[in-house]
């Protein structure tokens, strides 16, 4: 019961498999083939099982990998570069990693070719830092801008207030200044505090 939730669901997939060649090995035996017999027929036929199946292999292995390094944990929120699929790690098996996708899609992805790519942990930190661009016109008064962004940030319930904010300049677009804001939340709270605050931008500019 205290086991890692990510241990847990590979070694029940691992187990399941074991216990069901241990139940076809007791029954050949109770039927009097002798069990050395079938050591040396299980063996072959291994040997011959692994050459064809190794990108089945790959994907254990991938597996004991993935449980050794913990690159993420059940819970967290990944995105695998090389394909973009992305969704929270519901668990690990023997040969697949399962997400859930936002849009409540489930996702098997090979622990073989997850092992070797490039991963990005959304949640795997407590906090994280939002990054937002506001459009302005070249007629407005960047000091007030500033200061109205300043206003919004400091009205928002999520803000850790111990961490930078930072508010600049970020390019001249052919329509727009670019306004950069940068401040840091609760990792569980990135994505209504991000909404939060572009909506109360736009109300703050109406005003």
């Amino acid at each position: 019961s205290k086991m890692d939730p990510m241990l847990q669901s590979f070694l029940i997939s691992f187990l399941k498999i074991a216990l069901k060649i241990l139940i076809f090995i007791f029954a050949i035996t109770k039927l009097g083939i002798a069990a050395s017999s079938i050591i040396a027929v299980v063996g072959s036929a291994g040997l011959a099982v692994g050459l064809s199946l190794q990108g089945a292999l790959s994907n254990i292995a991938g597996g004991v990998i993935l449980l050794l390094i913990k690159p993420f944990q059940v819970g967290d929120y990944i995105l695998e570069d090389s394909s973009g699929k992305e969704g929270t790690v519901q668990a690990i098996g023997i040969m697949y990693t399962r997400l859930l996708s936002v849009d409540n899609k489930t996702i098997m992805i090979p622990n073989g070719s997850l092992s070797a790519a490039s991963i990005t942990n959304y949640t795997y930190q407590e906090k994280r830092k939002i990054d937002l661009r506001i459009g302005v016109g070249y007629h407005d008064d960047i000091r007030k801008v500033r200061e109205t962004l300043f206003e919004v940030l400091h009205q928002e319930p999520a803000l850790l207030e111990d961490e930078p904010i930072q508010i600049f300049v970020s390019d001249y677009k052919d329509s727009c200044i670019e306004m950069g804001i940068r401040y840091f939340v609760k990792t569980e709270d990135y994505w209504p505090s991000r909404w939060r605050v572009l909506e109360n931008i736009k109300y703050a500019f109406d005003e």
